[in-house]
């Protein structure tokens, strides 16, 4: 089993934090180019400081960076257990451009580590097609592109009949879609009991089966 995973777009975990003008630029050379595959970012460039614009909000322990994936200290932590030194993660200072007042996580603590900018490095096509619910979309001179189709509500969660073939999923914990579920984030399922186990939010999540 495993899960797609997105931020969530409830305003209240979604707050406002981008990058400084400095580094307003760095996302945006590699960005087309890294949408089937995987890309380092240049470290010795990266910002170092993101600026966090909305208030008395909270900063979840999954949030966007400028609609960047971003994660605390404890998911990377967590990542890396999992699979070292296979992912890229950018350390970031969250700070308040015109205030030195605290800004503080979900839970009430102090946000007083980095976030890391999260950079997956794995790009695997594995939505075995013939037994999924997916739109295929013809690309000339691509291989096609797949995207899972929601179909219905479930408890007030919106269900997919998504099939992941294990002989591609397995031994990985975190990826992105290429040209299956462009863009999409998936993890392990013991990626995501571990997330589950210590409480960390804000993902919406969409059980995959594998077989």
């Amino acid at each position: 089993m495993a899960w797609m995973v997105t931020l969530t777009v409830e305003p209240r975990y979604s707050p406002d934090i981008s990058l400084p003008p400095e580094n307003g630029r760095f996302f945006v050379d590699l960005a087309s180019r890294m949408r089937n595959q995987a890309l380092a970012f240049d470290a010795a460039t990266a910002p170092k400081r993101v600026l966090y614009k909305s208030g008395g909000r909270t900063v979840p322990d999954f949030v966007a960076i400028q609609g960047r994936f971003s994660v605390c200290q404890e998911v990377r932590d967590l990542v890396e257990a999992l699979e070292p030194g296979v992912h890229q993660f950018l350390p970031v200072e969250v700070v308040r451009p015109r205030s030195s007042r605290p800004i503080h996580r979900l839970d009430g603590r102090v946000l007083d580590t980095p976030n890391c900018i999260f950079n997956i490095m794995s790009v695997l096509d594995a939505i075995w097609v013939a037994r999924s619910h997916v739109r295929v979309h013809e690309v000339q001179g691509l291989a096609p592109l797949v995207h899972p189709e929601w179909l219905r509500f479930e408890n007030g969660a919106v269900v997919y009949e998504v099939v992941l073939r294990r002989e591609i999923t397995q031994g990985h914990h975190v990826w992105r879609g290429g040209q299956h579920g462009q863009g999409s984030i998936f993890f392990s399922d013991e990626l995501m009991d571990e997330v589950r186990k210590r409480g960390l939010k804000k993902l919406d999540t969409y059980h995959m089966e594998e077989a």
